[in-house]
């Protein structure tokens, strides 16, 4: 494990530089990409600080949906495993087992909307704190 700088405050130094300095001095298309860029490092550090929450509640939800399986030990299994398990998911969707309403159309329904909230909370955590009309 590194000390000092950690990897967020390197990403958050990263992202304080391209808004602040960068894309400022920039205009047009540069500033654009500049202001992308401290964007996509703000995105990576959300993903960094609340994805292994997100995989463990994610599988939670398929162990629901779709039976208790013990998950793999390192994050790459994990990561994969849980594509695996969301393939199954769309296998049976697919299969119509979703057409009807019924336990495991109802556990889909939480499952995507699990999906939803983890994705907004990475991509756009603001969204989710938007008053709505």
């Amino acid at each position: 494990m590194q000390d000092r700088p950690t990897v967020q405050e390197l990403l958050q130094e990263v992202e304080r530089f391209l808004q602040e300095e960068v894309a400022p001095r920039l205009e047009g298309p540069r500033r654009f990409h500049a202001i992308v860029a401290a964007n996509a490092v703000r995105i990576v550090r959300r993903e960094l600080e609340i994805g292994e929450g997100h995989l463990r509640e994610e599988w939670e939800a398929l162990d629901a949906l779709l039976g208790p399986e013990p998950p793999p030990e390192g994050l790459a299994e994990r990561k994969e495993a849980l594509r695996r398990r969301v393939e199954e998911v769309c296998r049976r969707i697919r299969a119509g087992e979703a057409d009807q309403d019924g336990p495991f159309r109802q556990g889909l329904v939480r499952f995507l909307w699990l999906l939803t909230r983890h994705k907004l909370e990475v991509n756009d955590p603001g969204w989710l704190q938007r008053q709505r009309a």
